[in-house]
């Protein structure tokens, strides 16, 4: 017998320093019979999500793998990473593929090509090939190989004349949607789905299952981190409405184009690494009792940094992570590889410009905390 799932939220009284408040937790649990009167999270099924309301992006879970610290720093200060030519070039492609499962009629090379010249003369791809220094010419000849893979996807996987008899093949028959937005509080996570699309899922009975759709540009690598990105939309999509048992994950350059599953142990170790992000965020600060800087001087508490000197040299986020680091550790960060490039990036900060950039972040945070806490 299948068994009755069920999803509530409750609030966990605690107790910390004389001071009494709640800890929010989503609970999503089942009942193994419907005469059964106890609810059951167990190795099978089911999750403890801590403060479910605060939505952590999909993208800074998953990448919170690599560097934890990073996925934090990169929710609490929004900045524009710099962009190299095969990031704006990828961002390109998104666009492009997009228009084109859109475009029913698009089933040519040229008209891919077609697509993709529209695509290049928009303002917002116009800036950011100025950013890099390219040329729209340059860029097309770049695209090149991509719109190839594009029109041979659109042919073999969306344009088909009838249902496919070969199993092995992936048969699209309908685009539902393009940049799907799904906020989920039930598992305190957001996201942003490439495409949405039905999928042939038995030729004879001409059935269609809902996938979304997870376009990558770079080699197909199969991480962990762009597995788990697809498991965390199929998580979200079942909760909000959706009936999904899979996602399609499609590596471009390579052609390839693969169904994916997500067990319940990846299931698990998300939601558990989406915790930890979460607790995090929700306690970045703390109070500051040694540096004697007044009532309000707070000090911030971060993951460790991971100690790779070459990640950590191209990180977007090194300077505000050294300098916050170096408040954390009073004036120094010489454990760890980044301390190699930290006069580089932090030498043109003086005491004054750093002991700013603490107290703001702290009296920010105190302003955040306490909205959230009268919110619950």
């Amino acid at each position: 017998m299948e068994p009755l799932k069920y999803h509530c939220k409750i609030l966990i009284p605690k107790k910390k320093l004389f001071v009494s408040f709640f800890l929010l937790v989503s609970v999503l649990a089942m009942k193994v019979s419907p005469s059964s009167s106890h609810f059951v999270v167990n190795a099978d099924f089911g999750f403890f999500v801590t403060d479910p309301d605060r939505l952590v992006s999909g993208t800074t879970v998953v990448g919170s793998l690599f560097c934890h610290r990073r996925g934090v720093l990169q929710e609490l200060f929004r900045m524009s990473e710099s962009e190299n030519t095969q990031m704006v070039i990828g961002t390109v492609v998104h666009y492009i593929f997009q228009r084109c499962l859109l475009d029913k009629s698009c089933k040519l090379l040229t008209h891919v090509e077609t697509i993709a010249k529209k695509v290049i003369k928009t303002k917002k791809v116009i800036s950011s090939l100025y950013e890099v220094n390219l040329s729209t010419k340059e860029a097309f000849s770049l695209l090149g190989p991509y719109l190839k893979e594009i029109e041979t996807f659109l042919n073999k996987h969306f344009h088909h004349r009838s249902i496919q008899t070969d199993t092995e093949t992936i048969a699209i028959s309908e685009v539902n949607d393009i940049e799907e937005n799904i906020w989920c509080h039930h598992l305190g996570v957001k996201g942003r789905i490439d495409a949405t699309v039905s999928v042939s899922s038995d030729a004879t009975k001409k059935t269609f299952e809902i996938m979304p759709l997870e376009l990558k540009t770079g080699r197909a690598s199969y991480s962990f981190e762009h597995l788990g990105q697809l498991a965390l939309y199929q998580m979200m999509m079942n909760l909000v409405g959706y009936e999904v048992n899979a996602g399609l994950l499609l590596y471009l350059k390579e052609g390839k184009c693969s169904r994916v599953t997500a067990n319940r142990n990846i299931k698990r170790d998300l939601i558990i690494l989406r915790n930890e992000v979460a607790r995090s965020l929700s306690k970045w600060m703390v109070k500051d009792n040694i540096t004697q800087k007044g009532s309000l001087a707070m000090k911030p508490t971060l993951p460790d940094p991971i100690n790779n000197e070459r990640a950590c040299a191209k990180c977007p986020y090194n300077t505000v992570c050294i300098t916050l680091l170096k408040s954390e550790r009073e004036g120094t960060c010489s454990n760890y590889g980044l301390s190699i490039f930290a006069e580089e990036a932090c030498g043109h900060l003086r005491t004054k410009d750093v002991d700013y950039f603490i107290q703001w972040s702290g009296l920010i945070y105190l302003e955040t905390h306490d909205e959230t806490v009268q919110c619950k």
